[in-house]
């Protein structure tokens, strides 16, 4: 793969825990609103590299299709080229897995928790 891929994740990355409660949903489909400022940096960084994005979120299960996600993210102002669902329950185990299966060598991991990939990846456990 040549492009960049993202994992993204939703909650503390594009709506904060902050914000959870009923004031801070859409009026629309009552989700979390994202917050402005994350989605226009994200949007910088799709941009600029063209990037992909694999969504590692707990929102995962709400989407039947990277299709209907897609269409999620984009009403929320996201910009979406390419997209597909992963794994979420061990994120660290699914992204290591798609990195060396898919022989990604550009990827951005934007979680709200910490991941140590570079010393992850060739554990003979997984």
């Amino acid at each position: 793969m040549d492009n960049l891929t993202i994992y993204l994740d939703i909650d503390g990355v594009l709506c904060s825990y902050l914000d959870i409660g009923k004031e801070y949903r859409s009026t629309i489909d009552h989700e979390h609103i994202f917050r402005d400022y994350s989605v226009n940096a994200l949007n910088e960084i799709i941009n600029y590299y063209q990037a992909d994005l694999c969504m590692i979120s707990g929102w995962n299960s709400g989407f039947k299709t990277p299709e209907d996600y897609k269409t999620f993210l984009i009403s929320r102002g996201v910009v979406v080229n390419n997209l597909r669902i992963a794994y979420q329950h061990n994120r660290l185990k699914y992204i290591i897995q798609d990195i060396n299966d898919n022989k990604i060598d550009k990827y951005l991991i934007i979680d709200d928790e910490g991941y140590c990939v570079k010393d992850e990846k060739n554990k003979d456990a997984w």
